[in-house]
């Protein structure tokens, strides 16, 4: 078994060295590249559609961090829209703060991207953030930083959406969407403790916590 397993992975790594040397340093870096530009033409389709609302709600935020990603990335057109995007800002006094939030909050979709629910819970946190900005961006001048807040906005959302029962089949048994913002909720407290913002013990009794009072929710 030992001397199949190394002759497996000695074919493995050969076809994996021998894919690497069928291209020159030049040749993958320019591979690199044509993956970079076709994410970023993707991006900026993304950003038009939010900017113009053809076949999305209108959304210029969403807009600006698509065009900003592509600008990222060196696309000329999203480079472009930037300094539009700046003046819009500008004109519109939206508080950094607010755009700082929304900013952790779309990096924490792309963390999530693989889940159902998390659409779900980021409309709530926008609906916080954006209800009332000039006092959310006052709070967060003299309080946690953006990225605490959101991660403990995501916590806090998740375990009220299962406190309403609506993600149970039953008492204590939740259906895959009710799962999956489970998962999200103990993710978050996971990376508040990366954040150390607290510790590990602190985190898993929390996590205990939401555990035991699924329990006692649902039909």
């Amino acid at each position: 078994m030992c001397y199949w397993l190394i002759a497996i992975a000695g074919l493995i790594f050969g076809i994996w060295f021998l894919r690497m040397c069928l291209y020159s340093p030049e040749e993958r870096l320019k591979k690199l590249r044509e993956v970079d530009q076709r994410l970023a033409n993707d991006l900026v389709d993304l950003g038009k559609s939010y900017l113009k609302g053809e076949g999305v709600s209108k959304d210029p935020k969403k807009a600006y961090e698509f065009f900003c990603t592509a600008a990222h990335l060196g696309h000329p057109y999203a480079q472009s829209c930037m300094s539009k995007f700046d003046k819009i800002s500008a004109d519109t006094a939206v508080p950094k703060e607010v755009q700082a939030a929304l900013g952790v909050l779309q990096e924490a979709n792309y963390l999530f991207d693989d889940s159902t629910a998390f659409p779900l819970i980021k409309k709530n946190i926008e609906k916080m953030v954006l209800k009332e900005p000039d006092k959310f961006a006052d709070f967060i001048r003299t309080g946690p930083s953006p990225r605490l807040w959101v991660y403990r906005a995501i916590v806090n959302v998740s375990d009220n959406l299962l406190a309403t029962g609506r993600y149970h089949y039953f008492r204590g048994a939740l259906d895959p969407t009710g799962t999956s913002i489970l998962l999200i909720c103990e993710a978050a407290l996971d990376k508040l403790v990366e954040l150390n913002d607290m510790d590990v013990e602190c985190a898993n009794k929390q996590k205990a916590t939401v555990r035991n009072n699924i329990k006692g929710i649902g039909m």
